[in-house]
């Protein structure tokens, strides 16, 4: 029996989240008006990434 390990596909979802963390942190120090950008664009990309990971494992039970 072989087993091969299967990578996860290429997401641009942490990307998103480390330019996020960039702008909450660049906020604090200058505006919050670019805090509150960072945190949406946080939220939107948490929630993307999770869907891709929910529907990988709902691709790999069928």
């Amino acid at each position: 029996m072989e087993l091969h390990e299967e990578l996860p596909r290429p997401t641009y979802w942490p990307i998103a989240m480390s330019v996020a963390i960039t702008l909450i942190a660049f906020g604090i120090v200058n505006t919050v008006l670019i805090s509150a950008f960072g945190i949406v664009l946080l939220i939107v990309s948490l929630i993307g990434w999770i869907g891709d990971v929910r529907d990988e494992a709902r691709l790999r039970k069928h």
